[in-house]
């Protein structure tokens, strides 16, 4: 997961490159001459106060792009706000640059890598979880809970025991923890994260990028086995390679 992709700068010229949903190997590129940005009316107005400032001014913007894979060619559109910052010149002096942050795109570039047996109703909350990650990180983080709650249902911790009991996304990693400790303790920070946000108190992108990030790890341990699969490549390196001609371990 490239975190620095979901935090950057968006140009008339260049946009950051998004990995494209459509495929496997193209990034977004800007559609030139396609930019637009004006100021708010509300900016406009504040320009007329005493206590102005060039903080205060404030854009909207929409571009379009398209992946970069020629056999793809999927086409986006990405709409978002804006205003200056302030850079450091080469003459040991200050400026003023205008700064565009998308807080859309349509399609939406998929924020982290989905391996490619991921269950389908666990991908299909996972990707409305990245549609409203920039505008709605609330919404965002409870899209991600239910698809936490949705991965484990489908690794066999269903919401009812035995007994007709319902149990809760809790206790369904707890159970889950019982077999794969370091995983589930990695889920339940997940758990605990979106659960703030599923409650509409505030939770920050650094933090869904931080529950983005363990939770492709986790994916890629149950469903792709990654640590099995690079212990039995260990394992076969170190069988061939750690004797000598007469079996002995060499040193």
């Amino acid at each position: 997961m490239k975190r620095q992709l979901w935090r950057a700068q968006i140009s008339a010229h260049h946009c950051p490159p998004y990995p494209c949903c459509a495929c496997s190997g193209g990034v977004l590129q800007i559609v030139q001459n396609t930019f637009l940005a004006e100021e708010t009316t509300r900016s406009k107005a504040w320009r007329n106060d005493v206590d102005w400032d060039p903080h205060l001014i404030d854009y909207v913007f929409g571009v379009r792009a398209k992946c970069g894979n020629e056999k793809c060619g999927q086409m986006y559109v990405l709409a978002g706000n804006g205003g200056v910052e302030q850079s450091y010149t080469d003459h040991d002096d200050w400026d003023w640059d205008e700064a565009y942050y998308p807080k859309t795109s349509y399609p939406m570039p998929h924020i982290i890598t989905l391996p490619s047996k991921t269950y389908v109703d666990v991908k299909g909350e996972l990707v409305k979880s990245f549609e409203t990650f920039w505008r709605n990180p609330e919404s965002c983080a409870n899209s991600i809970r239910n698809a936490l709650d949705k991965l484990m249902i489908n690794l066999g911790f269903s919401s009812n025991e035995a007994d007709g009991n319902e149990i809760n996304l809790h206790q369904k990693i707890e159970l889950f923890s019982k077999s794969h400790p370091e995983l589930g303790s990695n889920l339940m920070s997940i758990k605990w994260l979106c659960n703030t946000g599923s409650h509409g108190r505030r939770v920050s992108h650094e933090e869904l990028l931080d529950a983005y990030e363990i939770f492709e790890f986790c994916l890629d341990e149950i469903i792709e086995e990654k640590s099995k699969k690079i212990a039995k490549l260990a394992e076969k390196l170190k069988a061939k390679h750690s004797k000598d001609s007469k079996g002995t371990v060499k040193k």
